[in-house]
């Protein structure tokens, strides 16, 4: 997780209250269907021990997860470890797995006009198109929106989520998709309970972290929690899918047009 500096207690606040109105705001709807059970692993702005120890993991079991990147802090340092670089991004797309956007410079959309956030985006997009990568999903980097950056991007993404926990059922909010962040300090217990409550009740749990490895970092999962988290998910035969295919499969009424359409003209602009 790259941090925001310089955010005295009146930014905080303010920054708070735009999320929450944020929240209350839709501009798109998923329908998730009542029988409907899948389990997303996500990881944002994530280390380079994400996009090898996270990403193999979950190739050993024939799955895939969603890459959340910021193209614009590729191979940077960062609290949860250095970030991956082009060539990791690059290899994650290759062998199957989802790149996300975040943002390119990891911007906490609260503190900016909707324009500069959509800029932000958009050169991320064009980035990524350079290299055969289609984002067709956002996440808020530290979950940071407001209600008009929110209301521009949702026609720029099939979906969007930030740091809203819980599990995402029935008529929801796609530019405000609940997820549930899986840190090592977290009890396995809890995480457990997440699970069962989708294999019992349904419905779509998005999982997320940011560094996989053997001593993570307090924004990370180790190594051996993230393989027992699959092995239960699996265990309570629940898919697990990326953000992507969890959209084709349910279908959205957006997704045919966003995220894969045209970047506009401004998107290569620093």
């Amino acid at each position: 997780m790259i941090g925001r500096t310089g955010v005295g207690l009146f930014d905080r606040a303010l920054g708070k209250a735009r999320r929450a109105y944020a929240e209350r705001c839709t501009f798109a709807h998923i329908s998730i269907p009542a029988d409907f059970r899948a389990v997303s692993f996500c990881f944002d702005d994530f280390p380079l021990s994400a996009a090898e120890d996270g990403a193999r993991t979950l190739e050993s079991f024939g799955l895939r997860g969603t890459f959340y990147t910021c193209f614009g802090t590729l191979s940077h340092d960062s609290p949860s470890g250095r970030l991956a670089g082009m060539q990791d991004v690059a290899a994650l797309h290759r062998n199957g797995h989802e790149i996300g956007c975040h943002t390119y410079d990891h911007m906490n959309c609260s503190f900016v006009e909707a324009d500069d956030a959509a800029q932000s985006c958009d050169l991320n997009r064009r980035v990524a198109a350079e290299r055969g990568i289609t984002m067709e999903n956002l996440a808020y980097p530290q979950g940071g929106i407001r209600a008009s950056t929110k209301q521009l991007l949702s026609t720029r993404y099939a979906t969007a989520r930030g740091t809203l926990q819980g599990v995402n059922r029935g008529l929801t909010d796609a530019h405000g998709l609940r997820a549930v962040r899986i840190y090592e300090h977290h009890a396995a217990s809890a995480m457990r309970q997440r699970i069962d409550d989708v294999a019992l009740e349904g419905g779509w749990l998005i999982l997320y972290t940011h560094d996989v490895a053997t001593s993570p970092s307090r924004y990370g999962l180790s190594k051996s929690r993230f393989r027992d988290l699959i092995l239960y998910t699996i265990g309570r035969n629940l898919p697990v899918l990326t953000i992507a295919e969890v959209v084709r499969l349910i279908g959205h009424a957006g997704a045919a047009h966003v995220g894969s359409g045209p970047i506009p003209a401004t998107a290569g602009q620093a």
